[in-house]
């Protein structure tokens, strides 16, 4: 399977063109459910102890990022970061290992 999943839009994403789960992707949901949750619990935990660490210095930054509104550089890498986890997530669904990609 050769999909450039970058260039999907989401709307390919709502409408894949196909039944969007059958029996056999089962094994593939949960693989990539747990995968999804480990880096979720990653994330949420290096944040709190950032957060915490920095609050312990006199850095109190938790306003300051919800506040915060990226510029179009910032945008730009948050955006391809987001497309190359959604691409992980779907090679995860279709069973196509990372190293199966880099060599197509």
């Amino acid at each position: 399977m050769s999909k450039d999943y970058e260039s999907m839009t989401l709307r390919d994403f709502n409408n894949p063109g196909r039944e969007t789960l059958s029996g056999a992707d089962i094994g593939s949901v949960g693989l990539a459910l747990l995968s999804l949750t480990k880096e979720i619990w990653i994330i949420r935990d290096r944040l709190a102890v950032m957060e915490a660490v920095l609050a312990e210095k006199g850095i109190d930054i938790r306003e300051d990022i919800e506040a915060y509104q990226p510029d179009r550089e910032m945008r730009d890498a948050l955006r391809e970061q987001g497309n190359q986890l959604v691409s992980e997530v779907l090679n995860t669904l279709a069973n196509i290992s990372p190293k199966a990609q880099q060599d197509e």
